[in-house]
């Protein structure tokens, strides 16, 4: 893996200060090599100092980025679910038996109410 960065993302890693999304355009068996997980130092991964994402050509990318340039608001508002209230029974609802079966439990989620309060505002 070392081997990889050193080949690879060390000669442009200058080019990379302060860059914090890499797309990475590979070709061949490149592409099946996990850029993120490539080892900067001894300590950290790529990943922890640049967002990793794959595209598979250049035009593909900038037709993306013109597709986005041109995309118009969403027309409908988000629908947050939150917070459920699970019914306090020893009987669960059929949509949860199978689960409770093996042995998993349902709790409220309090923080998601913040969050999704969050978002509204």
């Amino acid at each position: 893996a070392r081997k990889l960065y050193t080949l690879l993302v060390a000669p442009v890693a200058k080019q990379l200060t302060g860059v914090k999304r890499l797309v990475v355009v590979a070709d061949g068996s490149l592409s099946y090599v996990p850029f993120e997980a490539l080892p900067v130092s001894a300590e950290r991964r790529l990943m922890e100092q640049v967002a990793v994402s794959y595209a598979p050509s250049l035009s593909a990318v900038a037709a993306l980025r013109e597709r986005e340039k041109k995309r118009k608001p969403a027309p409908r508002p988000l629908l947050a679910l939150a917070d459920p209230a699970y019914p306090n029974t020893k009987q669960p609802p059929p949509a949860l038996a199978a689960y409770a079966e093996r042995g998993f439990t349902f709790t409220r989620l309090p923080s998601t109410r913040r969050e999704a309060t969050g978002i509204q505002s």
